[in-house]
């Protein structure tokens, strides 16, 4: 087993609420505000934490793309390229609107080593070494695996009729109909 994981970072951070004096950049003539991602988290940018959950486990991860707003990897590259370089990640461009744009775009950079892919938000740091580790056991048993936990709280419906959602589904632009 071979996996290719695909960090999405092409987002904009819109619900984002820090204070402008967290998300301004500390150098002040590189690029301007710094996105949630690139926040320090104990001494490490916030997505390096989420990349690290995967660089540990070289034995079935074959590469790693952090896919970031095309308009973006210029600026991303001269500010962490030595970081991504070190680290053995590859900077790939992304969407500009949705994260399934950004996870399809990202996929025309995977190796054609690749057995997997894993996709795994750059945003979303405190995943669990012993989390991924089973979701890479259920890939060796399984086509397609996804982590959930059950719901604990109620769910209502606000809406007496529901609603059909006619637009086209994002998984169908990336794995066909």
């Amino acid at each position: 087993m071979k996996i290719t994981v695909i960090i999405p970072a092409a987002g904009l951070g819109k619900r984002f609420a820090a204070p402008e004096s967290v998300t301004r950049d500390p150098f002040g003539d590189l690029g301007g505000p710094v996105s949630k991602i690139e926040l320090d988290l104990a001494g490490r940018p916030v997505f390096m934490r989420s990349i690290e959950l995967f660089q540990e486990r070289s034995n079935v991860v074959g590469q790693i793309l952090l896919a970031v707003n095309p308009d973006q990897v210029a600026e991303f590259r001269f500010k962490w390229g030595d970081l991504l370089t070190f680290g053995g990640i590859d900077l790939v461009p992304g969407g500009r609107k949705e994260r399934w744009e950004t996870v399809l775009s990202a996929m025309n950079h995977v190796s054609a080593g690749a057995t997997h892919i894993a996709v795994h938000d750059a945003a979303r740091p405190l995943a669990t070494r012993g989390l991924v580790d089973r979701l890479f056991e259920a890939a060796r048993r399984f086509a397609a695996v996804i982590p959930a936990l059950p719901v604990a709280n109620s769910l209502k419906r606000v809406d007496p009729e529901p609603v059909r959602d006619e637009t086209v589904d994002p998984l169908d632009a990336i794995l066909g109909t």
